[in-house]
This record gives C-alpha cells, sequence and structure tokens, in this order.
C-alpha cells in the first residue's frame, strides 16, 4: 500500500494545478488498489474539489458506491486514510 504525498488543509491559488495533477495520478491507483481486495457489484469513485475559504483553497473528496454518495470529507486526505483503515482492516481479518 502506498503512503500518499499529503495533501496541504490551506492551498495557495498557484498550487492547485499541481495538486491536482497528483490527485489525477494517484486516485487510479487507490481505486485498483481498493479492487484488488474488496469485489463489488459497482466501482467507487473519488471525486474532488478546491473550495476557496478566507486564507486560501482546501481540496474536499466525495467517495461513491457507483453514483451513490457515500461520504463527503472536508479533506481529501480524510478519504485516502478510510480507504487505507478498509484495506488494512480486511488484511487484519485474514491473518487473525
Amino acid at each position: 500500500m502506498k503512503i500518499y504525498n499529503n495533501i496541504p488543509l490551506l492551498i495557495e491559488k498557484k498550487e492547485i494545478e499541481t495538486i491536482k495533477k497528483q490527485l489525477d495520478e494517484q486516485i487510479p491507483t487507490i481505486i485498483k488498489e481498493f479492487n484488488m481486495y474488496y469485489k463489488t457489484k459497482e466501482e467507487i469513485k473519488i471525486e474532488y474539489n478546491f473550495v476557496e475559504n478566507l486564507k486560501g483553497f482546501n481540496c474536499e473528496g466525495s467517495l461513491y458506491f457507483g453514483n451513490k454518495l457515500i461520504k463527503k470529507y472536508d479533506d481529501i486526505d480524510l478519504l485516502f486514510l478510510d480507504i487505507n483503515e478498509m484495506i488494512l482492516t480486511l488484511l487484519y481479518k485474514e491473518i487473525k
């Protein structure tokens, strides 16, 4: 399992394109890793959005199962942590 680069909580406007590129590379890998451990009828989908706040921007994330929204995250790193926790929980159950 890869440890992903931490997305800053506050992002400057000039950093958005770099972070978009990073996320566009990471998200397919995350989905592929998830699918290695969970066989589901529909694939998960991860979407992100940059939201402007008083001091800059932040990156929100949304986790979908097919077209159904499962959970919206104020910080996309929390979404990645949840997926990693699901995988680790499954692996832990297998070794017990």
